[in-house]
């Protein structure tokens, strides 16, 4: 399941700030505390995907992921039209 972190964040200090007792921002929070704490272990494990991991888990700057994306694939869409012609026929 993904979530906005930035409206989960809002929520928690609201409710907070006006002593509301809500039951799953304590689940989302305790659920972030644990996804933190995995992020760092495989972290330092040498683990990078785990950053882009966690950054769509939480929905952190999707349209600069999208545009990286779009920009990877017309990079590697223009390498192949660079790319010299194979001559595929059998010669006798």
């Amino acid at each position: 399941m993904r979530v906005d972190y930035t409206g989960m964040l809002l929520q928690a200090s609201n409710a907070l700030t006006v002593g509301e007792i809500e039951p799953a921002l304590a689940e989302m929070l305790r659920q972030l505390q644990e996804h933190m704490t995995e992020f760092g272990l495989r972290r330092y494990a040498g683990d990078t995907a785990v950053v882009d991991e966690l950054l769509q888990l939480y929905c952190v700057a999707e349209s600069s992921r999208k545009a990286l994306h779009a920009t990877a694939a017309k990079h590697a869409a223009q390498h192949l039209d660079d790319a010299p012609m194979v001559n595929t026929k059998y010669r006798d």
